[in-house]
């Protein structure tokens, strides 16, 4: 009786909303929600143009990811929502209601690991969650990370900056080449702020080409992208340290612009060589 009562409300709920509806909305509102928010924070602070001339603080890389996963949600879910999709539904959509945004990017974590779960391995909605899994990663799970535990990344990087200068280091600093000043690497400058968007650059290019090269591959091109980033703001700090006079111009603009620039290419190339194959067939 209980297992007619359970398929009969299923069969109700069904007939109201679609099952493919609902994991699509799963990913799309927090998401959407997100973004939003970032973006009427970044024109209140700077005004429309300035917002719009920085990407409202969003990476190219995040937007492409975005656009991917939309492209993904093409497919066709069937049959009607299910009781657990309707109870995933209420919980994300209540985290997203409350003007905390980390909770906005925890409840796309929860959405994005419910509707892999519950989708087919390997469908183009099952490889649109894990790239909205991965967008959590630069927008929220990464920079919470290194103002958590920023200390080792923090000596990391100071010994990286070390190697390139050849200057002594202590701690979380690098003496400058000629003696006269100590670098102090604070969160906002660490060079490991960009490995999320390595990841999510990644993550997005081997899911939207659906890659059937093997793990081992995969990784190793994932690493060669992360590498690459961190590299690229090793260098950026090693220079301040070799022409502090300089230090305006590499650490403000065009430093900024050209080490984001270089950044985005890098992440790009080696991304998209990493699937150049099903890159070929699609084109």
């Amino acid at each position: 009786m209980n297992e007619q009562a359970l398929a009969c409300r299923e069969r109700v709920a069904g007939s109201v909303l679609s099952r493919d509806l609902v994991l699509k909305l799963l990913l799309i509102v927090p998401c959407a929600n997100g973004l939003a928010a970032r973006i009427i924070a970044k024109i209140h602070d700077n005004g429309f143009l300035s917002a719009l001339a920085s990407s409202f603080d969003v990476s190219a890389i995040v937007w492409l990811a975005c656009l991917a996963g939309c492209l993904l949600l093409a497919e066709k879910v069937p049959g009607g929502a299910r009781n657990l999709d309707l109870a995933a539904v209420a919980l994300v959509f209540s985290l997203c209601l409350v003007p905390i945004l980390t909770l906005n990017w925890a409840a796309l974590t929860i959405a994005a690991f419910y509707v892999a779960a519950v989708t087919r391995d390997g469908s183009p909605l099952y490889r649109a969650s894990l790239i909205a899994l991965a967008i959590t990663g630069p927008m929220a799970w990464g920079p919470e990370l290194l103002n958590a535990v920023f200390e080792p990344f923090q000596v990391i990087d100071a010994q990286l900056v070390s190697l390139l200068v050849g200057a002594g280091q202590v701690g979380r600093s690098v003496e400058v080449v000629d003696g006269s000043a100590r670098i102090f690497i604070a969160p906002g400058c660490s060079s490991f702020h960009n490995i999320s968007l390595a990841l999510l650059g990644w993550v997005t290019a081997t899911n939207f080409f659906a890659s059937q090269d093997r793990a081992r591959n995969q990784v190793f091109w994932c690493l060669i992208a992360c590498s690459g980033v961190l590299l690229i703001n090793v260098t950026r700090i090693a220079l301040i340290g070799l022409y502090p006079r300089y230090y305006d111009a590499i650490h403000g603009q065009p430093g900024e612009v050209i080490a984001n620039l270089l950044s985005l290419g890098w992440i790009g190339a080696i991304c998209l060589l990493g699937v150049r194959d099903e890159l070929r067939k699609a084109v």
